[in-house]
């Protein structure tokens, strides 16, 4: 019997949401508010936008990063392992359950 992988709802949820935060942090990466980020150490960018935005920018940055490096990686580990422990024990129970007949 070929076992493969369960990828059930919650597993490709899993997967989906830590996709969406790589790619908001891509997003914030790419229209260059990584410059912003000097003002949380009290430094103004470079750029002539508002102080707020600049912040604004800085902050979320800042907070995308820490989703994408942290967050995303969890998520991803996470539904692999449920993905794995769902081909394990279905609904039929686990192999060695079968054979001893204690599901």
């Amino acid at each position: 019997m070929k076992r493969r992988l369960i990828c059930d709802r919650f597993t490709c949820g899993l997967l989906i949401r830590g996709g969406v935060l790589l790619a908001l942090f891509a997003g914030v990466h790419l229209m260059g508010w990584r410059e912003h980020t000097t003002i949380l150490c009290g430094m103004m960018p470079v750029s002539d936008g508002s102080a707020w935005l600049a912040a604004y920018a800085g902050v979320a940055y800042v907070l995308c990063f820490l989703l994408a490096s942290v967050l995303a990686p969890i998520l991803v580990i996470s539904a692999v392992l449920w993905a794995f422990a769902g081909n394990r024990f279905q609904k039929g129970g686990c192999d060695e359950c079968r054979n001893s007949g204690t599901e």
